[in-house]
């Protein structure tokens, strides 16, 4: 442990833990600061409090389906209200729609959701949930929202609390929105058309989006390419 003459030792373990997990916070920040963080967003309380009745009402692994189609921002709003207190355990809120145009940023047509619980380190996509989203990402202009949470950890929040917090996926966050992302790329152009699937994180209060590899699958990649570099 550093040497912190003076503070109680709850402070100074804190600063300690701090310290050792800086490295590879700085590095996933480095990676998250390509990635959009969400911080405006236009709502329509009506719907957003809509949602937020389906969310709650919602039992782990079940899908309600809403009584009109709801829009990205109005559910993203809802979603980061329902995640952002201090919830113990993570959670996935997976929502379903179609674009209204072929454009990726077209507005979308949510029309339900479904809704997981796991544990205070992660939680997962059941099988029941997996083959919707395989279903949905081969619909012409389908569209995929997926959301969840990291619970508050004392170090992150010292860390806001000195500089300021950005959602930071975990490895494994990536690689699942990569193997999803991949499978309905290769779909789409098998076919010419197929849905897209967004990937979100609330963490400390905010929300942001993520689509980029992991940092080791990114290392592991350059390594290669510096290996074969050499070797040429």
């Amino acid at each position: 442990m550093v040497s912190t003459p003076g503070l109680p030792e709850e402070i100074a373990d804190l600063i300690d833990r701090t310290l050792r997990a800086a490295p590879v916070i700085a590095l996933n920040r480095l990676l998250a600061e390509f990635e959009p963080t969400k911080d405006s967003f236009y709502v329509r309380p009506a719907r957003v409090g809509a949602i937020t009745k389906a969310i709650r009402s919602t039992p782990p692994d079940e899908f309600t389906r809403f009584h009109t189609p709801k829009g990205r921002t109005d559910f993203l709003w809802a979603a980061l209200n329902h995640l952002a207190p201090m919830i113990d355990h993570e959670e996935l809120l997976v929502a379903f729609g179609r674009r209204r145009g072929a454009d990726r940023n077209s507005p979308s047509q949510l029309e339900g959701l479904w809704r997981g619980v796991g544990s205070r380190t992660s939680v997962e996509l059941t099988p029941r949930v997996r083959e919707v989203i395989a279903r949905q990402a081969s619909v012409d202009r389908g569209e995929v929202l997926v959301v969840h949470n990291h619970p508050a950890h004392d170090v992150k929040s010292f860390l806001r609390l000195l500089f300021g917090w950005k959602p930071l996926p975990s490895s494994q966050d990536r690689e699942v929105a990569l193997h999803y992302n991949v499978e309905a790329t290769l779909r789409s152009l098998q076919d010419a058309r197929g849905g897209t699937l967004r990937w979100y994180l609330v963490d400390e209060d905010r929300l942001s989006g993520f689509y980029l590899p992991s940092l080791e699958r990114i290392l592991s990649a350059l390594r290669f390419l510096a290996t074969n570099h050499q070797v040429a």
